[in-house]
């Protein structure tokens, strides 16, 4: 193991070396420097090294899918320093420089255990850098929507509760996150939750279950979609909508003027007799004119 020594002030004196060991030792291993900053109570310090942190999302992605770099824990440490620059060597022959840059993304083509380098640089010039390796693999990712029931569908009046029941499906060979939601032509069910999910790989199945209070809609046929946003570098997206349909209808006649299966057939007794009866009246009339004077 080897160790830096600073020596300052170095001078001969009639031969003699003399060493000032005043301003101490650095205490950043394998950081040599000769730069020096403002301080906090002298003119000058050496300057040091910003402290670089790295965390990635997801740690081993799939070839094609987005990946998140976080550094917003990354800081300077040089008196009244600024982050200048992000530099960002993605390890397959890309990289990028910003100054805002600390939540970057980037999308792997090839699999491959890329070193991942940042190299951060504070408003004195001063840098540091830190490597991180990501395994990109090649992964089958796909959410599907499993299946959406409604009930009742048909022959509903306005102002029945309509119960809509939806399962998404994770078909990836990984566990994925995602979010599940029940829409009324296109639009979000007002008050009806999103349904936020951690499936496993291999069929592992969520669901949501929301009611749709079919009060104020008019009658006709309702699409009811199941939606589940497709994932970045997802192999298959036509099955992340599912659709169903609710058929609502011109409600029966209610009052004083409507009657009831029994008086109705009651009052078809009395309107038939009403009308043989008159036939009955009608055929001795006809008798009585036909008979001679």
């Amino acid at each position: 193991m080897y160790s830096v020594l600073h020596l300052f002030g170095v001078e001969l004196d009639n031969g003699a070396l003399k060493y000032d060991l005043s301003n101490g030792l650095t205490t950043v291993d394998g950081y040599f420097n000769d730069t020096y900053c403002p301080g906090p109570s002298v003119s000058k310090v050496l300057c040091t090294p910003p402290s670089v942190d790295i965390s990635v999302s997801p740690l081993s992605p799939s070839v094609g899918r987005r990946v998140t770099f976080n550094a917003t824990s990354s800081s300077v440490t040089n008196y009244k320093a600024t982050i200048r620059s992000y530099l960002w060597t993605w390890g397959d022959g890309n990289s990028i420089d910003g100054t805002d840059l600390s939540l970057p993304t980037h999308t792997f083509t090839l699999v491959c255990n890329c070193s991942v380098t940042l190299t951060l640089t504070d408003s004195y010039g001063i840098y540091w850098s830190k490597t991180v390796v990501v395994s990109v693999h090649v992964f089958f990712v796909d959410l599907a929507i499993g299946d959406i029931s409604v009930s009742p569908a048909f022959n509903v009046y306005p102002g029945t509760p309509v119960q809509i029941t939806a399962a998404v499906i994770n078909n990836s060979t990984v566990p994925e996150n995602g979010s599940l939601t029940i829409n009324l032509e296109g639009k979000t069910i007002q008050g009806a939750p999103i349904k936020l999910f951690q499936l496993g790989a291999y069929k592992q199945v969520a669901t949501l279950t929301v009611t749709l209070d079919t009060a104020g809609l008019t009658p006709r046929v309702y699409r009811i979609d199941a939606v589940v946003p497709p994932l970045s570098g997802e192999n298959i997206t036509r099955n992340n909508i599912k659709s169903a349909h609710i058929q609502l209808i011109d409600p029966l006649l209610r009052g004083s003027l409507s009657l009831s299966l029994a008086e109705t057939t009651g009052l078809g007794i009395v309107v038939i007799a009403a009308v043989g009866f008159a036939l009955i009246r009608l055929r001795k009339k006809q008798s009585v004119l036909n008979e001679p004077l």
